[in-house]
């Protein structure tokens, strides 16, 4: 059964701006081998690339 969703597209949108712009600030001056050695870091980048992946999919078809 396919569940429609309901919400105010723009929600899904403001989240997923949301999620960049923390990933932007968790990543300014930093280089790949500054994330490679940080768990902290790679933890917080997944988890928002987890929420901007989750956005999307409840976006409309026509919105993606």
């Amino acid at each position: 059964m396919i569940q429609e969703n309901n919400k105010d597209p723009l929600l899904y949108l403001d989240s997923m701006i949301d999620a960049v712009e923390h990933i932007l600030t968790y990543t300014k001056d930093k280089k790949f081998v500054d994330y490679q050695n940080n768990a902290l870091l790679q933890d917080a980048i997944h988890m928002r690339l987890q929420q901007l992946g989750e956005s999307v999919s409840k976006l409309s078809i026509e919105l993606r």
